[in-house]
């Protein structure tokens, strides 16, 4: 269980993590005298799939500088590209063997989510752009 505050609206919301699916964002920390440190946070789980060989799923290149291409990409309909802090840099939508051009992002390490046709969320991957 989890209590999150949105620093936009102020709302708190309780929650625990989902059965499957995958979480991005800043985890704040803060002790009795207000020291406030800030840590980078990814969580993922992947309960099952039957569609999509997730261990098989690779970007390449990687690193890259403009282009990625995923191989064993059957299932996968739509690529989201997420900064370390979690923001949402890019999505775009996916076909088996798209070349698909990310030349507009900087160069950083970036957390890609490959999602399926059902709009399940099927693998997390790093990618390095340089």
């Amino acid at each position: 269980m989890f209590t999150l505050k949105d620093e936009n609206t102020g709302n708190m919301t309780n929650g625990t993590y989902p059965i499957s699916g995958e979480s991005f964002g800043i985890l704040k920390l803060c002790d009795n005298t207000g020291f406030i440190n800030s840590y980078a946070v990814s969580s993922s789980c992947i309960v099952a799939n039957n569609n999509t060989e997730i261990d098989d799923l690779v970007i390449c290149p990687n690193p890259t500088t403009d282009v990625i291409q995923l191989r064993y990409d059957d299932d996968i309909s739509s690529i989201s590209i997420f900064n370390v802090i979690g923001r949402r840099k890019s999505t775009m939508n996916h076909s088996k063997g798209k070349v698909n051009d990310i030349s507009i992002l900087r160069a950083e390490i970036y957390l890609v989510r490959l999602q399926n046709r059902d709009g399940e969320i099927v693998s997390a991957k790093r990618l390095f752009k340089q």
